[in-house]
């Protein structure tokens, strides 16, 4: 994960994009997913025999063409080794069935292949195998793995490291609309790293990657209105952006909300809400942001009386259990509400 800040007027910090591991998905027949869906509906033992009995017809099929050297069913047959779908998860096995296709030329099991070695997953673990693989995907075009590759320049892994090729790499994802690029690109333009500064095409990058609802870009973006980088400062703006961020999840993004709170930046002063959001992010955050997080969580918690405290403390509870993937702002919802209960208090 790459971010640019974080909003605590204590500090500021640079954190990476996420490194992409998302597998493209082999091809499952409608009937599959039909059968699958009703045995979840129902529970009944006739549609999980019947979901279970297409599934393995379905690996059969795969594993039929496979073995006539089809590059495609022996990527299907690597992805659904590597997850486990309808047979026992095997590693050594996924990575055999990649193999078979990269070899090939099949750019989604050269992408996947590089991730089992950068990850040590039925493989010892390997960067500079890890950068081989992604290298022969990415020279086909393929943004995932242009990058990931990128990662490996900027981080120095399995390659000398190097910002120029970082942000070659970076670029050539970006501008296929690869959303995690876009805001790593971003990032580099911001701090000058590999490229000349410039905030006005940091802003651009991460405009693109917020389009695409990138929560890393929000977080960034919303910083960049915040910080007034590259535009006006403007509190609510940055605010907008948190919002949509913390929404997805982000830690940072809600730890930057609780500080707008705690210091009355776009919103009125509320440090129970503030103490709520700092207490949620500092449980998922690593060092080194854990250890100033933490402390402004102190320092705030030593605010508040111990009502208060015990007020802070259940809508923590509350937006823990917020959950936007089955109910759309789910958090921002909880948010609200919680806002609208305790200013004042």
């Amino acid at each position: 994960m790459k971010k640019l800040g974080v909003v605590v007027l204590l500090w500021s910090v640079l954190q990476s994009g996420a490194w992409a591991t998302e597998k493209p998905p082999y091809t499952v027949d409608a009937a599959v997913v039909e059968a699958a869906v009703k045995a979840a509906i129902l529970g009944s033992t006739a549609n999980l025999e019947a979901a279970a009995a297409v599934a393995n017809a379905e690996i059969a099929a795969y594993r039929q063409l496979a073995d006539q050297g089809d590059a495609d069913a022996q990527f299907n047959l690597g992805v659904i080794y590597e997850n486990g779908q309808g047979i026992a998860k095997n590693y050594v096995e996924a990575v055999k069935w990649y193999r078979l296709a990269a070899d090939q030329g099949n750019s989604s099991a050269q992408f996947n292949l590089g991730a089992m070695y950068a990850s040590g997953k039925g493989v010892q673990e390997s960067d500079t195998e890890a950068v081989k693989w992604f290298q022969l995907a990415a020279d086909q075009g393929s943004g995932i793995s242009q990058h990931n590759l990128a990662i490996m320049y900027e981080s120095g892994r399995g390659v000398p490291k190097s910002y120029t090729e970082a942000v070659k790499w970076y670029r050539l994802a970006a501008d296929q609309g690869y959303a995690l690029a876009q805001n790593n690109l971003g990032v580099l333009y911001q701090s000058g790293n590999g490229v000349p500064q410039s905030d006005v095409d940091a802003m651009k990058w991460f405009q693109l990657a917020v389009d695409q609802k990138n929560p890393d870009a929000q977080y960034n973006l919303g910083w960049m209105w915040l910080k007034g980088h590259g535009v006006v400062q403007d509190n609510d703006k940055a605010m907008a952006l948190f919002r949509l961020s913390a929404n997805q999840g982000d830690a940072l993004a809600r730890f930057a909300l609780g500080a707008m709170f705690a210091n009355a930046q776009g919103t009125v002063e509320n440090k129970i809400v503030a103490f709520a959001l700092y207490n949620i992010s500092t449980e998922v955050m690593q060092a080194p942001d854990s250890r100033d997080m933490l402390m402004a969580l102190y320092k705030l918690g030593q605010e508040l009386t111990p009502a208060q405290r015990r007020i802070a403390e259940t809508i923590s509870l509350e937006l823990r259990r917020s959950n936007s993937f089955f109910r759309p702002n789910d958090f921002l919802i909880t948010l609200d509400e919680a806002v609208q209960q305790t200013t004042g208090k």
